[in-house]
């Protein structure tokens, strides 16, 4: 038994890094989004954080402004009826069914128009027939829903509150209803992954450090042209001068779509999750957005990825290397004591189970959580009890008693 452990161990602790590196880390994502300006929004700066961080981004956009997944069903259902008729078809002249059979797509993501999002009846029935309609069409797709976010604090939806019933009043009530309406749908639609672009723009706007805070003293009725309010910090574009079609240039505010600094941060929130990879650190920084800044917005995306329990690679690596020094350790005492293996690895197990990981999803259905199963039923690790082992290695066995000779003290 000393022997097959001498044998399985350092291959196990050579290859844990590369075994989970390569489970959850994928190189390359096809990704098709089906949305609207937000979704435009938080994926501008997809590519060039694909790029720096060496992965490969295939991306086609599906943007109808401010559609619900309401409207992109029943642009399908146009298309299924009359394929010529052009209210069916995206400005590429393709319908959602050719889409979807187009590539093989790894990630789908659905979203909901801003400004119905914080009500769930506005899911329902909508979210489950569009879900349906993409498995239809590409059944190896993983679906993700996108949580859009909430509107800047003085937006005119906050500061000129509507009296309809359930209508949003302010930006915290807005988030918490979004944030309700896309967990419940989520849950509902088979436990899909969430992008919490949301969640990441309402902790960048909470935090006393960053967040964007009005400019009282500044009065868009007195306005000369040109003239701005202090807008630092904000993940929205705000107050800005446009020209409209008549050649008149007017101040008008936008705090529904996100300006650069957001849009960045979106792209962060879609990076993480779709390569499972954190973005803390990556090269790519826009131009108009400081070094200091995209740092921030890096580590605020992380953490509202990390809060969904979404994986990344590094998060693994972490659980491999401590998985790895689980195990040098029992190696290391099998050699210079007269114990077992058997109990050696039994360090393994407790260790893990004062751990997280036994509740790792990836770590349960990875081949580096498969190959340490194997290694500890060669090493004899079969006598644990039924409840450890079941934990760790997501699976069943007979409760077995250990002999009191192979229990020698630590």
């Amino acid at each position: 038994m000393l022997r097959r452990a001498i044998l399985l161990l350092p291959f196990l602790i050579l290859c844990a890094p590369q075994l989970l590196a390569e489970e959850t880390a994928p190189s390359t994502v096809k990704l098709l989004t089906v949305g609207n300006s937000f979704s435009a929004n938080a994926t501008k700066h997809l590519p060039g954080l694909a790029k720096a961080g060496g992965k490969t981004l295939i991306h086609t956009p599906l943007v109808i402004g401010g559609a619900s997944m309401q409207v992109h069903l029943d642009k399908a259902k146009l298309h299924e009826a009359n394929p010529k008729d052009p209210k069916g078809l995206y400005t590429n002249k393709r319908g959602l069914k050719e889409w979807l059979a187009a590539d093989q797509w790894d990630v789908v993501t659905i979203q909901m128009a801003s400004i119905k999002s914080h009500d769930i009846a506005n899911y329902r029935p909508s979210a489950s027939e569009l879900r349906d309609y993409i498995k239809k069409f590409a059944p190896n797709s993983e679906i993700v829903v996108h949580q859009t976010w909430a509107y800047r604090v003085d937006d005119p939806r906050f500061t000129k509150p509507s009296e309809k019933p359930g209508e949003p009043a302010t930006q915290e009530a807005m988030y918490t209803g979004l944030t309700s309406a896309y967990n419940t749908i989520a849950r509902e639609l088979g436990g899909l992954r969430i992008i919490p672009t949301g969640d990441a723009f309402h902790i960048a706007d909470n935090d006393p450090q960053w967040r964007f805070q009005p400019d009282t003293a500044f009065n868009p009725k007195a306005a000369k042209q040109g003239e701005l309010p202090n807008q630092k910090h904000s993940l929205h574009m705000g107050w800005q001068w446009k020209k409209g079609k008549d050649g008149k240039t007017t101040l008008a505010m936008d705090g529904h779509h996100a300006n650069i600094a957001g849009e960045y941060l979106g792209g962060c929130c879609f990076f993480e999750v779709l390569f499972k990879q954190s973005c803390v650190g990556n090269t790519y920084v826009p131009k108009g957005l400081t070094a200091e800044d995209a740092r921030y917005l890096q580590e605020t995306a992380h953490k509202a990825v990390a809060a969904r329990g979404i994986e990344t690679a590094t998060a693994q690596l972490t659980v491999a290397k401590q998985v790895v020094d689980s195990l040098t350790h029992s190696l290391r005492r099998a050699r210079s004591t007269d114990a077992t293996p058997i109990l050696c690895l039994s360090d393994v197990a407790s260790r893990l189970a004062r751990s997280n990981l036994i509740t790792s999803s990836t770590w349960r259905r990875s081949r580096f959580g498969t190959a340490v199963s194997i290694t500890a039923f060669a090493c004899g690790m079969d006598f644990l009890p039924s409840s450890i082992l079941a934990s760790i290695f997501s699976f069943s066995l007979p409760q077995v008693s250990p002999a009191p000779e192979l229990c020698p003290s630590a």
